[in-house]
């Protein structure tokens, strides 16, 4: 995008204002700046600056009578912040109301509700209307048709491995125009592929009924292939009108998008739950089919971009990216965002003890889904009209602290303290709130992102940050199912506690320090005793199953049997005494409670590394000077996103062919 003034440049005098500001965002001011224009080049933007111009002056043509109205709107963005407030109130409602919908201070190619751009929030709201939808079509569907396991795996390899390929795509839209445009007609052909799939899909039902998995799976993947190539367009379509934003609005173009795709999501998850649940999964499939045809294609007909706009070659292309990730400006803070992501791990056992251990519905978990999407949506609103003013660097530090703190809630709901509220009241708290941290969090980091691209390579570079982006949750993830096996915290673990031990313990009395104590429950009793007071107890067989002997250690008579997660100690074991089943590990601290913890700390620990991110726009760019360019700094980073492509790759490809060889079963 285009760099500010320098910090010590002076203001410029009243009368050149509108040339200053048409200079800006590229309306066709006389003069550029050529110190500006070197350090464009730097980023790799200044062979391409003329073309951004011409591109933004073509999209902003409609004739002498719109080129007035638009020097009046901008000259009046100048006037003193009060003179502004009365001469808005002394408009007229329609005026008012047209200036709301188009705002003057814009140029007319980031007024997102002009019939030629309207395509762009469209795309987004589309985008988060298809995840909506899908999410319960894609992973419920294929269970009530009878689908394995291993047949499930393969679907979803299916489903998700286009995205590997989001950096192919936009280098191809980057560098090969078809039918004369960069983006327009490869988002055409992705929302048509996206959408005809499923209608067809639809179609197919209607005459045979229910598919086969097989041919489920081409339909999943080829409505994948659409909606990644259309989101990776409308992606570099953002990336490019960006930059054409004035100083004072920088950052409410992706903030305005996001805030439709999110918005959509938290609408058509709960539509999709109840259209298939009520009407089948037709009905669902109907939706997605004829919401990208009807929608989309005409509205992407009407986008305006530039005609056989000048392209460089693949060589020069990847030239623009290797000088760009070179810079300082970018493999430093991508650094940090590769890092902190990576240290995201979630507590993966946690689902599991809301179902087993306290047993929530799958109503509750729908629901706690549900305020999530609506609180990831608050979270995006938040930043768009608060946050956005805040520096990167504080936002990351504010956001994580208070991440922190709600993990930490997580062992107080272990403990069973909830201060009188329900057990989903409270883990709604917990889990809800971090998905508005999370909205709070991801417009930083895309804003950073677009400031990153070389003009003419929008397309690629943004592709590429995301890959880098995304590898480093998915490796999280990882983390996340690794630190499984440090403690007992398996679904067995929890079974055994709450559906076994807890039943049991509730039947006999707790042995004091003194020792001594025994029997009485279901299944008999033993005696025991001695230092430290260890009892014994049976617990009755379930249906099918054999009955656990259960030596109990109870260090302090008074505590309650019943609170093994919350720190009692505690084994469950077959009568032989073998595969001993250790639910809480130590006196005091469970292994549930133990990761919990861990998973906290870690997260937390994203912040040892908050340097690296520069505070705000300014300082991103002052790391483009030339002496902080560094070859081993992009070679480092292409390495990294090579191995993340990789990486997706393979794991997608094995999910197809060897489904299970990650050890699912």
């Amino acid at each position: 995008m285009p760099l500010p003034l320098h910090d010590n440049d002076p203001p410029p005098p009243p009368a050149m204002e509108m040339t200053q500001f048409n200079t800006t965002v590229g309306l066709g001011g006389e003069d550029s700046d050529g110190e500006e224009q070197e350090d464009l080049s730097r980023f790799g933007m200044g062979d391409n600056l003329q073309s951004v111009s011409r591109r933004t002056s073509s999209m902003g043509s409609e004739g002498d009578g719109m080129q007035l109205l638009q020097t009046m709107e901008i000259k009046s963005t100048f006037a003193p912040e009060g003179q502004k407030q009365s001469t808005q109130k002394n408009l007229p409602l329609s005026v008012r109301i047209n200036h709301y919908l188009f705002p003057p201070h814009l140029p007319p190619a980031v007024q997102l509700l002009r019939m030629e751009n309207l395509a762009i929030p469209a795309c987004y709201f589309l985008v988060g209307s298809l995840q909506g939808l899908s999410g319960v079509l894609m992973n419920v569907y294929p269970i009530d048709l009878g689908a394995t396991e291993a047949q499930q795996i393969t679907i979803s390899g299916l489903r998700g491995l286009p995205a590997s390929f989001k950096l192919v795509f936009g280098f191809i839209s980057d560098g090969y125009l078809l039918f004369g445009y960069r983006r327009k007609s490869y988002m055409f052909i992705g929302w048509a592929l996206c959408g005809g799939s499923m209608l067809f899909l639809f179609l197919t039902i209607k005459a045979n009924g229910d598919p086969n998995i097989t041919f489920l799976s081409c339909m999943y993947f080829l409505f994948g292939l659409g909606f990644w190539y259309a989101d990776v367009m409308a992606d570099s379509v953002v990336a490019e009108k960006a930059k054409l934003e004035p100083e004072g609005t920088r950052g409410s173009l992706q903030s305005t998008c996001y805030a439709m795709r999110f918005f959509a999501l938290m609408v058509f998850s709960p539509i999709s739950t109840w259209l298939y649940a009520a009407h089948g999964p037709t009905s669902v499939i109907f939706l997605m089919g004829t919401l990208p045809l009807v929608i989309m294609l005409p509205l992407v007909l009407r986008f305006r971009e530039e005609f056989n706009p000048i392209v460089m070659t693949p060589k020069q292309q990847c030239n623009e990216i290797w000088k760009t990730v070179c810079s300082r400006a970018v493999w430093q803070p991508m650094g940090f965002v590769y890092l902190y992501n990576v240290l995201q791990v979630g507590n993966a056992a946690w689902k599991q003890y809301l179902v087993t251990v306290l047993e929530f519905t799958s109503v509750e978990l729908n629901s706690l889904l549900i305020a999530s999407y609506v609180l990831l949506y608050v979270g995006v609103m938040s930043y768009k009209y608060y946050f956005i003013k805040w520096s990167w660097r504080k936002v990351y530090i504010f956001t994580t602290t208070i991440n922190g703190f709600l993990s930490g809630l997580q062992i107080l709901l272990i403990f069973g303290i909830t201060f009188g509220l329900g057990n989903f009241w409270f883990a709604l708290g917990d889990d809800a709130m971090a998905e508005f941290i999370a909205g709070i969090q991801f417009l930083p980091t895309t804003i950073m992102m677009v400031h990153l691209c070389p003009v003419g390579s929008e397309g690629a570079s943004y592709a590429m940050f995301t890959t880098v982006h995304n590898a480093a949750l998915n490796l999280s993830q990882v983390f996340s199912t690794l630190l499984l096996g440090i403690w007992p915290v398996g679904k067995a673990v929890f079974q055994a506690a709450n559906h076994n031990c807890l039943d049991c313990l509730e039947d006999i009395d707790c042995v004091g320090s003194g020792g001594g104590g025994g029997g009485g429950g279901g299944g008999g009793g033993g005696g025991g005793g001695g230092e430290g007071g260890t009892g014994f107890q049976t617990c009755p067989a379930e249906e099918g199953g054999s009955e656990l002997f259960l030596p109990i250690y109870q260090p302090d008579a008074g505590m309650d049997c019943s609170m093994c997660l919350g720190g009692e100690a505690v084994q469950c074991a077959v009568p032989d005494d073998t595969d001993a089943l250790n639910i809480c590990e130590a006196p005091g601290v469970s292994g549930f409670v133990k990761l919990t913890l861990l998973t906290t700390a870690l997260q937390i620990s994203g912040l040892l590394f908050v340097k690296l991110l520069p505070g705000t726009r300014e300082e991103l760019m002052a790391m483009n000077k030339g002496s902080n360019s560094s070859r081993v700094g992009g070679t480092i980073f292409l390495t990294i996103t090579g191995v993340s492509l990789l990486y997706s790759v393979v794991a997608g490809v094995l999910n197809i062919v060897s489904p299970g060889w990650s050890g699912e079963s």
